[in-house]
């Protein structure tokens, strides 16, 4: 049994290569995902041995730290898997994201429900999920950010990139009144600071 806490880290090459998880201060290869094409890998906040993985093609589970994993869910229509995250206020949602479409489940994995974009939103680079409330996501796509709800698949674009927030489209609890981002070639990823105001 590997010691805790882990780290996982897929090393890739072009889309390719071996996932390794860190057992103290050495490496130890971990095979058993099959896959090597890893986008994500998350923990589940109430157990940390149990882990999502998403390859480039489906979400896979494991219950032992990474030595085996199940293969859970795959995109209809063979569309990659973009990011994931698992909520640290309900543990049994989980959030993925894959181009223009969202899947929830809502049951540690066993199932999911589709939730389709705006096209307006089409190209999801990123996704987090509320420190506090599991409805509640935000996503990036490769010019802008959105914050919404879930549930409802109502969605505010709160930043486009290379502009100020949008202040009537800002959540109370979230402050986007940050500096103007820097000149770069779009946003490629989102997170929430758990603690408020949650920027």
């Amino acid at each position: 049994m590997l010691p805790k806490p882990q780290v996982f880290a897929a090393l890739v090459v072009g889309l390719s290569g071996p996932h390794w998880v860190l057992a103290q201060s050495t490496w130890e290869r971990a095979d058993g995902l099959g896959t090597r094409e890893v986008a994500a890998i998350v923990e589940q906040p109430d157990d940390l041995r149990t882990l999502f993985a998403a390859s480039r093609e489906a979400v896979y589970r494991s219950h032992d730290g990474g030595t085996s994993w199940e293969r859970l869910f795959e995109v209809p229509g063979h569309k990659p898997v973009i990011a994931l995250a698992v909520s640290a206020a309900s543990p049994s949602t989980v959030l993925l994201a894959s181009d223009q479409d969202l899947y929830q489940s809502q049951d540690r994995g066993n199932s999911w429900v589709p939730i389709q974009l705006p096209s307006s939103m089409k190209g999801v680079q990123a996704l987090a999920l509320h420190p506090t409330e599991s409805d509640r996501a935000c996503l990036v796509t490769s010019q802008s950010l959105y914050c919404g709800s879930v549930s409802r698949n109502t969605w505010a674009m709160l930043r486009r990139h290379g502009s100020a927030p949008e202040p009537d489209a800002v959540p109370d609890d979230l402050d986007a009144t940050q500096p103007e981002l820097p000149q770069t070639p779009g946003f490629t990823a989102v997170a929430i600071d758990p603690a408020p105001p949650h920027t």
